[in-house]
């Protein structure tokens, strides 16, 4: 069956490094070019290119590169009139290797998807959702719930990528090669972000926030999110960081490499939730699997801040944290604000209550807050639809994933969504803790500390609604699932 399933993924054989020796040195030169004649999009193909290039002599089983197309794909542009759109590469492979590789043979195959218990409360939140956006669509225009769609799109396509990944995903070998491949492409993110921040902070100054791929290059209205990139970062940090044990010799020294990149581009978003999301992960995994971790974690950090403090950007984001969690003046100014009366042109130059732009973003979210419940107090059941909030009050989120949901889905959303976390958490719990295999343990303390992390970063923002982070997101959950069905890893009943 291992040799069948060998045969059926890797078609072609992986070349050999002499072979890619001169593809590689031209796109090094594209590289350097588009560098010199500040063409910085020609870099960054020849870069995306050279590290497909490296992935195709590391890895066996080819149809992994799927996995690596998540974080680094780009939407192409679809003009609807008044409104534009971005169509990315999964909307149409996701679905499409859907059909090729799971309907002609889940007749045959075991997928063990029902016994996840994930499924009946995604296909719940789901429904709620569309029926929610109609409901909605049908008195404000339904040309309004094109993003909202596009939302609900996206949850299907992450169901999509989790039956994929387990019928992919067959030995622990093979599982190996999939958490080696999601950290080779964090490595090229962080490597595209930390080179962006070089070229981009001479133009902008030290206060250039990265966005690395999580940038809309061909589609200019979508823009770019650096506390998305944040996220996306610290999520793959901490898996790294548990699972680097498991790898040896280039793969792991390229791992240990993506991890320290990884977090060095983290703290280059400014995204101050992501930050704080990647410290308390790597807490987890200090408890959890090396105590001595937890002894280096104080000095470590202290001499981290210590040095962050001294570059005025991040030290005005770093500050701005102590300001709103201890002055209780701006939890009283904020709250009472209306966030569709500021300007933030004018907050940007001149701050606003004797407050700067970065305590500002920050305590606004105290204001979205109570509009975000006053809204849901208004449309408690079903919610007032996905991305419809920004047609009720000015404002695109209530800048708080949990509250999003129950704003935007009501409070059969709610239940269905925690419903959901509550059984992604039973899955890890239904681990052996001390399982033979050490794969299994690590990664299930990685995902410990990536489920702590979404939580604290879904605490102040709505990133998670990204399809990047869905999509890559179910793949962890997808890896963990399969872990637990390989060889007596599942706690018997």
């Amino acid at each position: 069956m291992e040799n069948e399933q060998q045969k059926y993924f890797s078609v072609i054989d992986p070349p050999t490094w002499k072979a890619t020796i001169l593809p590689l040195s031209l796109l090094v030169g594209l590289f350097v070019t588009g560098l010199v004649t500040e063409i910085y999009l020609l870099s960054a193909f020849a870069f995306l290119a050279a590290f497909a290039c490296l992935l195709l002599c590391l890895m066996r089983d080819k149809y992994l590169l799927i996995l690596a197309l998540i974080p680094l794909s780009q939407p192409i542009p679809l003009d609807l009139g008044a409104k534009s759109i971005g169509i990315f590469p999964e909307y149409i492979l996701l679905p499409g290797l859907f059909v090729i590789y799971i309907l002609d043979r889940v007749r045959s195959t075991n997928l063990r998807f029902e016994k996840t218990g994930l499924f009946f409360p995604a296909i719940l939140f789901m429904i709620t959702a569309f029926i929610s956006t109609i409901y909605s669509g049908a008195s404000v225009g339904l040309a309004k719930t094109i993003s909202g769609f596009g939302v609900l799109y996206a949850f299907l396509l992450s169901l999509i990528i989790f039956l994929l990944v387990l019928r992919w995903l067959r030995s622990e070998e093979q599982v190996k090669q999939a958490i080696f491949v999601i950290l080779c492409t964090s490595l090229i993110v962080s490597l595209l972000g930390i080179c962006e921040y070089v070229i981009q902070s001479g133009r902008y100054g030290y206060n250039y926030r990265i966005v690395s791929s999580f940038a809309t290059i061909f589609w200019k209205e979508g823009g770019g999110n650096s506390n998305t990139l944040g996220a996306y970062l610290a999520m793959t940090t901490l898996l790294g960081i548990s699972c680097r044990k498991v790898f040896q010799g280039a793969q792991r020294r390229l791992v240990s490499f993506s991890i320290i990149l990884s977090a060095v581009a983290t703290v280059m978003t400014f995204s101050r939730s992501s930050i704080v999301a990647l410290a308390a992960g790597v807490l987890v995994i200090g408890f959890f699997m090396e105590k001595r971790l937890l002894a280096w974690v104080i000095p470590v950090s202290a001499l981290a801040v210590s040095y962050l403090l001294t570059i005025p950007r991040i030290a005005n984001r770093l500050n701005s944290i102590l300001t709103i969690v201890t002055d209780v003046r701006v939890i009283k100014f904020f709250s009472g604000l209306n966030p569709k009366m500021l300007n933030w042109k004018y907050i940007g130059f001149f701050g606003l209550g004797g407050y700067d732009i970065d305590v500002v973003a920050g305590a606004n979210r105290l204001a979205t807050w109570f509009f975000g419940i006053k809204m849901f107090l208004v449309h408690p059941i079903m919610g007032i639809g996905l991305r419809m909030y920004e047609y009720y009050t000015g404002e695109e989120t209530t800048e708080n994933f949990f509250l999003d949901i129950a704003v935007m889905t009501g409070i059969v959303g709610l239940l269905c969504a925690i419903w959901l976390v509550k059984r992604i958490w039973k899955m890890q719990s239904r681990i052996k803790w001390k399982s033979k295999k050490e794969l299994t343990s690590l990664y299930l303390i990685g995902m410990k500390a990536v489920f702590i992390a979404v939580i604290v970063i879904s605490l102040t923002g709505s990133v998670m609604f990204n399809l990047k982070l869905i999509l890559q997101l179910w793949v962890f959950l997808a890896i963990l699932w399969r872990l637990s069905t390989l060889g007596g890893n599942e706690k018997s009943a």
